[in-house]
């Protein structure tokens, strides 16, 4: 070896007793973790205690401390690390994780069933994580942003199911003796107890069937219109935008046929009257196809019996919560999270809702209003906080969302650059009407539309976007949450609580020490 180099001597053996405190310096995140763990209310935690039901288990044998698995969950989730295995194999190697679980490492089977039985407990850590942040003078809900983002469910699109297959699962099922399920189930239990919950049985899986098919009919009951009234629904839509575009047709065919005769140049195409213009012939054979709609699923028609849109719900085999959405990149069997989010990047309240954007811009107002109480009733900073302005994209839209009780809000009515562009050349005559025909006369959207026009106002909505869409980007790519790992919407709704959690303790350490730097 040349003497020029630093000697490398991995057998040297320590002289003095490791301390951890000497591992990282005092301003790492670990460290920051556990100190806000050390500060909370961890009784949620400690009140639910596993017990060891396994054959191989130890009779006796001590549990792992709740706060040192939550305290290593959260680390995890703050940088990224969802997957339980993954934790466990860091505990080995990483330093920091190794300063969380404080040498004593879980195997990867404590964590996940850590986090899945303790998924409530999430919601009550994600409060309190919220009143810290209130605590260093954050949470500025001057303006609040609702958006929502969809995380794929741990399950897969191909095993959903209709209806009919599901009938047709159970019959199968059914029609199998029963003296051989009882034989089977005496196999599996050879010492007479009761079998675990599963699906290991033919009872198990008739029973777990029935009740995918109790929740569609459930489904069934909660669909706001009959096939039949959205089929007329759809024929009055049709009917307005045929009207719309013919006048325009029109208007632009006369103002040629005008310029024509006085003699003025005219760029362009010729302007063809509304009986000749293709886009006047489509409209009229969509208002054919609606009114066909309309007479099959009318009393006596081709389809009335038939369901329509019942006919098609469809239920998830194995994660029966979660539900086929549409993205940008296709289809995704996942679930709609919405979040509420303050100026200052903060969350202030995240939950799965079932269905549509627009029918949860109500439960979210709750749900912001809920986490302000509890920040005004502990006097965090002695601030009471209200919102001001609660904004939403287009999604959100309707006349329910903008006259229901809460505080002032802004819901566009069209998408950013349509909102932009009619605010800019100052009318309300273009994308919104041709999209909405029928909604666009309701007269809160049209004073809504109004509204957006105002530079203050519109000022307020574009900020919607700088303060809600990075936080969703974090959430996916800086807590790695793009697919849950749990099943079920209440334990998914945990997991939401925890990544969220994460996030805000991330923006507080980012916070704090900028501030101390």
């Amino acid at each position: 070896m040349a003497k020029s180099y630093r000697p490398v001597v991995r057998d040297q053996q320590y002289l003095m007793p490791e301390n951890m405190r000497d591992w990282l310096p005092d301003n790492h995140v670990v460290w920051f973790v556990i100190d806000v763990i050390e500060q909370a209310d961890m009784s949620v935690f400690e009140g639910r205690r596993r017990r060891r039901s396994t054959a191989t288990s130890t009779a006796g044998q001590r549990g792992y401390d709740p706060s040192m698995l939550a305290a290593l969950l959260i680390y995890a989730y703050c940088v990224g690390i969802p997957s339980s295995r993954r934790i466990e194999q860091l505990c080995r190697t990483d330093v920091a994780f190794r300063i969380a679980c404080a040498g004593d490492i879980p195997d990867h089977t404590v964590i996940a069933r850590f986090r899945k039985d303790h998924h409530a407990a999430f919601a009550d850590l994600f409060a309190q994580v919220l009143g810290l942040c209130a605590q260093a003078g954050m949470v500025k809900v001057g303006v609040v942003a609702i958006d929502g983002t969809t995380i794929a469910a741990n399950a897969s699109i191909n095993k959903n199911k209709t209806e009919a297959t599901i009938r047709s699962m159970v019959d199968k099922l059914v029609a199998e003796a029963e003296e051989t399920d009882a034989a089977e189930d005496l196999a599996d239990e050879p010492d007479g107890m009761s079998a675990p919950p599963g699906l290991g049985t033919g009872a198990a899986r008739r029973a777990y069937l029935k009740g995918l098919l109790d929740r569609i009919e459930g489904d069934k009951a909660d669909l706001p219109i009959t096939p039949h009234d959205n089929a007329i629904r759809r024929l009055e839509d049709a009917e307005a935008r045929l009207s719309t575009i013919t006048d325009e047709v029109t208007e632009r065919h006369q103002r040629y046929e005008a310029d024509l005769a006085a003699g003025t140049p005219v760029a362009g195409n010729k302007r063809l009257p509304p009986e000749q213009h293709s886009h006047v012939h489509r409209a009229r054979e969509r208002v054919e196809r609606a009114h066909k709609r309309v007479v099959d699923y009318g009393p006596g028609g081709a389809k009335e019996a038939s369901g329509g849109i019942r006919k098609n719900l469809r239920c998830n085999l194995t994660d029966p919560d979660s539900r086929m959405r549409k993205t940008r990149k296709g289809y995704v069997q996942g679930y709609n999270a919405q979040l509420a989010v303050s100026e200052d990047h903060i969350i202030v309240a995240a939950h799965i809702v079932d269905g549509l954007d627009v029918g949860a811009f109500k439960f979210m107002l709750e749900r912001i209003d809920a986490a302000l109480t509890r920040l005004n009733a502990e006097a965090c900073d002695q601030h009471v906080r209200t919102v001001g302005t609660a904004v939403a994209d287009a999604g959100y839209l309707s006349v329910e969302n903008l006259q229901c009780e809460g505080p002032d809000r802004l819901i566009a009515t069209g998408r950013a650059h349509a909102v932009d562009k009619r605010a800019t050349v100052g009318t309300i005559e273009h994308t919104a009407a041709q999209q909405h025909p029928k909604k666009y006369r309701e007269p809160d959207i049209v004073a809504m539309e109004q509204r957006l026009q105002q530079p203050d106002d519109l000022a307020t909505y574009r900020r919607r976007q700088a303060i809600v869409e990075p936080v969703n980007g974090h959430l996916k790519d800086r807590r790695n949450l793009r697919q849950f790992a749990l099943r079920g919407a209440a334990a998914v709704q945990g997991e939401l609580h925890l990544a969220a959690l994460a996030t805000n303790l991330m923006r507080l350490f980012t916070t704090t020490n900028a501030a101390t730097a």
